[in-house]
């Protein structure tokens, strides 16, 4: 059912800003929530934030044979990338450098 002030019924004035029959030519949806953010609170089974390290370690578990990083003919999978980064992290220390991750 199209809104008051369209005088025709096309069904879809009411999901968006703007339908066919008014000078609008830009179809925005109306803000609606998402279902993922009703009645579900954060826990650790469905959410868990991740830092930089956090995020390496976790798709290396899940996406291990995923590609992480393609340049050019080199392609790294999700595995290689966190071993790589390991191992350049602990060479890192080695030499007494500090090894951190910021991030915002």
């Amino acid at each position: 059912m199209c809104d008051d002030a369209c005088p025709f019924d096309c069904g879809i004035c009411t999901r968006f800003a703007a339908c066919r029959h008014t000078p609008f030519t830009i179809l925005e949806p109306l803000s609606m929530p998402s279902i993922y953010d009703q009645h579900l609170d954060r826990n650790p089974a469905n959410f868990t934030a991740l830092s930089p390290v956090s995020f390496v370690e976790r798709s290396a578990e899940i996406f291990a044979d995923l590609p992480a990083v393609v340049h050019g003919a080199r392609r790294y999978n999700w595995a290689q990338v966190r071993e790589r980064s390991a191992r350049l992290a602990a060479a890192l220390r080695a030499l007494g450098w500090a090894v951190a991750v910021l991030s915002a």
